[in-house]
């Protein structure tokens, strides 16, 4: 019987994106229940705690899309960012080459142009 850890990472690459990057449709939606920030987090997140390797492959699918709807998100997506690409000074892949979609509504803070 094969495990989860003994995956090769390209197929863990591929079953992790299928199970966190966000649907386009939702990403259109205004208020989807997957998106909407008064929503509780999504348990498919949950995944990253397997271990190191999981983590590593699986983050950068979460920031593949991303909707800001508040300033606290906005905040805490540029501290995050912003926090990534110091301690990977010097790396090539860094979280905020993973986003591809970026929604921002209605959101006015300076954190906005340290995102952008």
């Amino acid at each position: 019987m094969i495990s989860l850890s003994s995956l090769p990472e390209e197929l863990l690459d591929v079953i992790l994106c299928f199970t966190l990057s966000l649907p386009s449709s939702s990403f259109l939606e205004w208020m989807d229940e997957d998106t909407y920030s008064c929503t509780p987090a999504s348990p498919t997140r949950t995944v990253l705690l397997v271990d190191k390797t999981w983590a590593r492959i699986g983050k950068p699918h979460l920031y593949e899309g991303v909707i800001i709807r508040g300033r606290e998100q906005a905040d805490a997506l540029a501290e995050t960012l912003n926090a990534n690409t110091k301690a990977h000074a010097g790396v090539n892949i860094t979280l905020a080459k993973c986003i591809r979609r970026l929604r921002i509504d209605g959101v006015q803070t300076s954190a906005v142009k340290d995102i952008l």
